[in-house]
């Protein structure tokens, strides 16, 4: 379903632009830019696509039009051809006439965050719940912006970062096709959520639950496996894990119970995902206790707290009873650092 178009080349090479302005959530302050870029080409990395340079720009207002206005747009396209870029990615949220009009004025490709993180979330996905819920959002994702993706719809063979062959135009034709596979997906996924729904009643008799929550690449499936002694996909990227994964912590205590690893975390979540996050963490939601896991190695780990606070809050179990473990102590620098850390938060484990 329009794969050709929204498909971004392996093979491509990006560019990541972004700003650095007073009235932009995120992205307010040189350290919040520089910590969202950083992310940014985390998620680059975890899709395989090769990175070059950033461009930044310190700007008062946000140009409508293109974000940073045509004569900025112009300049960045021309260094990153020169560097052989075929890709320009936001690290923002980019609207259609948005991405029209950069992709005008710069002769490529433009993407922005979350055509990356849906990208991401397509690959990763295993369960057929978590496909649905994914390829909904993608296709919400897709609606408003379909002119902004292309201007003449071709069948070729493609993709972002490959030029494509032109054909007749049908945007109005595939927005009717795209409402109609959106209400099918909502429609199949409201009869996977009664089956669901089914199973956690049968668990919640047999044992107490406890989920594994935290900011994204934190270690959570890492932990599971360790605890579990069971063998969890754990990868060093952002969104290896995707679906709500349950195993036995120790069949003889009594009561028994489970843990629940959970898709991670992440800020600047673009709002096309965040009913799909509110999805796959539902299991978190009826969880008897939260496991909060953070990687006590990253220097941003306050923010990543923050974030996770956040999310459960927004998920309506920020009273629930939790448990906060720092992850990655290995990692550490820093030998003061988890003393600091175990003062600050008295009641967590590191």
């Amino acid at each position: 379903m329009l794969d050709n178009e929204f498909y971004i080349s392996r093979e491509s090479k990006a560019s990541l632009v972004s700003l650095i302005c007073p009235k932009f959530a995120e992205h307010s302050t040189e350290k919040d830019t520089m910590r969202s870029l950083d992310e940014l080409r985390e998620l680059m990395r975890t899709l395989g696509i090769e990175t070059g340079e950033e461009y930044i720009q310190n700007r008062k207002t946000i140009d409508p039009g293109t974000i940073l206005g045509s004569g900025k747009i112009e300049e960045i396209a021309n260094k990153a051809k020169a560097e052989g870029s075929t890709i320009l990615v936001f690290d923002c949220e980019l609207t259609s006439s948005q991405i029209r009009n950069i992709k005008k004025i710069s002769g490529l490709s433009v993407v922005d965050r979350c055509h990356i993180i849906l990208e991401i979330f397509s690959e990763h996905a295993r369960t057929k719940e978590a496909k649905i819920q994914i390829e909904i959002s993608r296709l919400q994702y897709i609606l408003p912006r379909l002119a902004g993706f292309w201007s003449h719809l071709g069948r070729q063979k493609g993709g972002i970062g490959v030029r494509g062959g032109e054909g007749e135009q049908q945007i109005e034709l595939d927005r009717r096709i795209i409402r109609d596979r959106i209400a099918f997906f909502k429609k199949e996924l409201k009869e996977v959520e009664k089956s669901r729904i089914e199973q956690r009643k049968k668990r919640s008799k047999k044992a107490i639950t406890a989920a594994l929550v935290g900011y994204t690449n934190a270690g959570k499936s890492s932990l599971m496996n360790r605890l579990c002694r069971v063998d969890v996909l754990e990868e060093d990227k952002l969104f290896a894990t995707l679906d709500s994964t349950f195993r036995m912590l120790n069949p003889d205590t009594k009561p028994p119970m489970i843990l629940i690893d959970t898709v991670g975390f992440l800020s600047n979540l673009p709002n096309t995902l965040i009913d799909g996050f509110k999805t796959t963490l539902e299991s978190a939601m009826e969880a008897d206790l939260l496991i909060i896991v953070c990687d006590i190695s990253d220097e941003n780990f306050e923010k990543h707290l923050e974030v996770t606070d956040n999310v459960l809050k927004e998920l309506g179990v920020d009273d629930k009873e939790r448990l906060v473990i720092f992850n990655k102590k290995d990692k550490l620098n820093d030998p003061i650092k988890s003393r600091i850390i175990r003062r600050t938060h008295p009641d967590s484990f590191v």
